[in-house]
């Protein structure tokens, strides 16, 4: 598994030119109005399914054909294997 404040590597534009998570892109509000609604859980989970969430998102809106938007609909069984296989790839 990524350490919690790492990305992965080669992970391209879910990073700024100052290392911090890119949370600027189209869809990324739906990661954070979601975030919004996980009170209950504590500032560290909530930091880390926010990360995890931005980077899987960001990733899925520079897929080719989805216009540099990320959609729900996007959010496909393939999109989440393919992801996962470019991370196991990458060492993770």
């Amino acid at each position: 598994m990524e350490p919690a404040d790492e990305a992965p590597p080669d992970s391209g534009a879910d990073h700024n030119e100052a290392g911090k998570l890119a949370t600027e892109f189209c869809g990324a509000e739906l990661v954070t109005e979601f975030l919004g609604t996980l009170t209950a859980r504590s500032d560290a989970t909530r930091d880390v399914y926010g990360r995890t969430l931005y980077r899987l998102t960001a990733w899925i809106a520079e897929r080719p054909g989805t216009g540099g938007v990320f959609s729900p609909a996007d959010l496909t069984r393939t999109a989440i294997v393919t992801y996962l296989d470019e991370l196991n790839q990458a060492g993770y």
